[in-house]
Order: structure tokens, then sequence, then C-alpha cells
């Protein structure tokens, strides 16, 4: 029991001993390089995705998003517009939750521009 109460504590030691030698390397290289490393948190925790409403089913908005092949589920009430079927939207995440919707008008109308037209070659082929 007393040696296995040794080697836990020694290998923790070690551990930690290996830890902060590190971190005073890491200070010493910074000095000598004048070069620092900063992580900037809220872009490694913000997202924005584009995505399109596709139904809404009780009180969710079942949205699909562009990029990511995947859809997401968001309540009615966490919205502060009405937003219908087809409307295509920028969804805002902060650690991999929804922090905001907001309807991106342009890029809808873009798209009902390009159905309109895509329905149009096909009602042209049909005859």
């Amino acid at each position: 029991m007393a040696m296995r109460y040794f080697i836990e504590n020694k290998c923790r030691d070690t551990c930690i001993t290996t830890l902060v030698l590190l971190y005073i390397l890491s200070g010493f290289v910074n000095i000598c390089t004048g070069k620092t490393v900063e992580v900037n948190r809220e872009k490694s925790f913000k997202r924005e995705h584009q995505g399109v409403v596709d139904r809404i089913e009780e009180k969710f908005y079942i949205i699909l998003l562009e990029n990511d092949n995947r859809e997401i589920v968001v309540p009615i009430d966490k919205v502060e517009e009405e937003i219908n079927p087809s409307t295509w939207v920028s969804i805002y995440f902060e650690d991999n939750r929804v922090r905001g919707i907001s309807v991106d008008d342009n890029k809808t109308r873009k798209e009902r521009r390009r159905l309109t037209v895509l329905r149009q070659q096909l009602n042209e082929k049909r005859k």
C-alpha cells in the first residue's frame, strides 16, 4: 500500500514538474523570439451559419444548415420575428447553442428567383 501511494505521488509530482518546466520554457522562447501566441476565445466559440427554414412543426422551426448537411430545431419563441418556410436565415452559434437568428432577405430573394427560373424551364420542357 505504501509503495502504491509513493508511486502515485511520484508520478503526480513528475507531471506537475514537467508542466512547470514547459511553462517556463515557453516563456523563455517568447522572450528570446519576441513572439507571443494569443488565442482569441471569442472566435473559437462563435460561429455563423446559413440555413433555410424547411418547415414549421408545432412550435418549432426546422432549419436545414447549408454547409453542414444537417438540420436544427429551434423553438419559435426563441426567434424575435416570424419566419416563413423557404426563408433563408443566418444562425449564430456560441458554444454549440443557437444565440440568434436573423432573416437574410437578399439570399431569400436570390433563391426564390432561381427557383422561379427552374420552374419555368421545367414547364417549357413539359410542353
